[in-house]
């Protein structure tokens, strides 16, 4: 018995040091890549950027930096993940300032109903952020949303790992050979989806939103405390009308902007050929609005 309890707990050891050891290895190589956007934030971090763009999959299909750029004369990237909530958009931005980065504007994409959570939500794709869990804002967020299956990876990876093996370990092996590829983004950080979808909604909605969940109001703090001008944007959605109650200057507003449907995705995207027209508008607005 007592040989048995020995061999048992050696080998349960051994299985400890190597599951741990493989998902270390796997969370360093997506560290070192840019295969998701808080690994690709990292490596921009380093580059001279005029703005970044966050947001949810609204803000990573909408708005276009390359066109943007080409119209304004200036250099960002769009940094924003699909499947977050305001939260991530916060963490997002405070892992770009902490690991270097420096910018002079930041625009905040997002949708009417998001401003108006004032809970904590868990985001699917928070998963993403682990590599990166040894920093103290990574690990409170973690701790902060209740999600004890990434908390505990802070000193046994092979927790988070084991769980999104698909996301995680298999990336993590494949960015170990090509550590320039992205998940479904290109070199400046932006996606589109394909000319055809549509909506077949046909009555105009009609929200009010309020400038007060309490995760835009940390991203104002930290662009305040940083002396980044922050833009509020809301992109296109089919067949509604966002307003504030409040106004604000810093608001660009294009809930309106397209209401063809042949220039949506479905009703809360654009297609490829909505994500040009409303880049171009936004281009405009956006020289307006920054600081000279």
């Amino acid at each position: 018995m007592r040989r048995f309890l020995k061999h048992s707990l050696l080998f349960l050891g051994v299985f400890l040091i190597l599951a741990n050891g493989l998902s270390w290895m796997s969370l360093y190589y997506l560290r070192k890549s840019e295969f998701y956007k808080p690994s690709f934030a990292l490596q921009k971090s380093g580059e001279q950027l005029d703005y970044i763009v966050l947001g949810s999959s609204t803000g990573l299909t909408t708005l276009n930096t390359q066109t943007i750029d080409s119209i304004t004369g200036l250099q960002g990237v769009n940094l924003s993940m699909d499947d977050t909530s305001m939260p991530i958009h916060a963490l997002m931005l405070e892992h770009f300032l902490a690991q270097g980065g420096k910018v002079s504007s930041c625009v905040l994409v997002f949708d009417a109903g998001q401003m108006n959570q004032q809970t904590l939500q868990q985001s699917g794709n928070a998963y993403r952020f682990l590599p990166f869990i040894q920093e103290d804002y990574v690990a409170d967020y973690y701790r902060a949303s209740d999600n004890t299956l990434l908390s505990r990876s802070e000193w046994l990876p092979m927790i988070g790992v084991g769980y999104y093996n698909a996301e995680l370990f298999y990336p993590g092996l494949f960015s170990a050979i090509k550590p320039q590829r992205h998940n479904r983004f290109d070199a400046r950080g932006n996606y589109s989806y394909p000319n055809s979808g549509g909506s077949n909604k046909e009555d105009t909605d009609l929200m009010t939103f309020r400038f007060d969940n309490p995760w835009y109001k940390k991203i104002k703090a930290v662009c305040a405390a940083n002396n980044i001008e922050l833009i509020l944007y809301h992109p296109p959605k089919f067949k509604s009308e966002v307003k504030s109650d409040t106004a604000v200057s810093n608001f660009i507003n294009h809930s309106q902007l397209l209401q063809d449907t042949t220039f949506f995705y479905d009703e809360l995207h654009v297609n490829s050929e909505g994500r040009q027209l409303t880049s171009v508008a936004f281009a405009n607005e956006f020289s307006k609005r920054i600081k000279k």
